[in-house]
C-alpha cells in the first residue's frame, strides 16, 4: 500500500512508529512525486506508538518524519486528502491523552467534545454535513448528506475560512477542511 522512492526510509518510520496511520497514494504507486493524491488515514491515536529511540516525545517523531514525507507533496499539484485522524494531524495541537503537536499545516486545536448529559461520546454513527464553503472534493454531493463518523475529538481552526462542512453534535464542529490541495474530513467517507 505504501512505496515511494526517495522518501522511503521516512515513510517507513511513520509506520514503525505509528503502524495505524498509512500513507497511501493513487496514481503512480512507485512514489509521492508522482502521484496525484495522498491519503493521510487513520482509526488511531494521534501520539505514535513507543520504539523508536530519539530525544524527541513519540508524537514530534512521528509528526517531524511524517511531514518530511508529504510536505513535498503540499507544494505540487496534487492532493492531500486526510481521514479521521488524517484531518486531526494536520492541525497545531492535540490534547487527546496529553498535549501533541500535530503538522501545523492548519492552525488549530483538536479537542474532546464536551461532557455533556446523554450525548455519547465517542461521536459514531450517521450524521448530517451542513455545507459552509464548497469544496471540489464534495462536489455533487448533497447538501445535507449524512455521512458516518467515530471520533471523541475534533478540530477546531483558528482559520474558520478552511471550514467547508460542519456537523451539529450537539453544537456545530468542522467536519471536513479545505484550503488549496489539502482536503480532510472527520468522517468517513469510506464508510458512508
Amino acid at each position: 500500500l505504501l512505496a515511494v522512492d526517495r522518501t522511503r526510509t521516512a515513510a517507513r518510520a511513520c509506520l514503525v512508529c505509528h503502524p495505524c496511520a498509512l500513507l497511501s497514494t493513487e496514481g503512480n504507486e512507485n512514489s509521492f512525486g508522482g502521484s496525484q493524491l495522498l491519503r493521510l488515514r487513520s482509526v488511531a491515536y494521534f501520539e505514535s506508538s513507543q520504539g523508536i529511540p530519539d530525544d524527541l516525545p513519540a508524537c514530534q517523531r512521528y509528526t517531524r518524519t511524517l511531514w518530511d514525507s508529504i510536505q513535498p507533496c503540499s507544494r505540487a499539484p496534487r492532493t492531500i486528502f486526510g481521514i479521521c485522524l488524517g484531518l486531526q494531524l494536520l492541525f497545531t495541537t492535540s490534547y487527546k491523552d496529553g498535549v501533541h503537536h500535530g503538522l501545523d499545516f492548519f492552525p488549530g486545536e483538536v479537542v474532546r467534545f464536551k461532557d455533556i448529559p446523554g450525548l455519547k461520546v465517542p461521536h459514531m454513527g450517521w450524521n448530517q454535513l451542513r455545507v459552509r464553503r464548497p469544496a471540489p472534493p464534495l462536489a455533487g454531493m448533497a447538501a445535507d448528506s449524512s455521512v458516518y463518523f467515530v471520533h471523541s475529538y475534533y478540530a477546531a481552526p483558528k482559520d474558520e475560512t478552511i471550514i467547508a462542512t460542519e456537523t451539529d453534535y450537539p453544537t456545530p464542529f468542522a467536519s471536513a477542511v479545505w484550503r488549496d490541495n489539502v482536503f480532510a474530513t472527520q468522517f468517513h467517507p469510506e464508510k458512508s
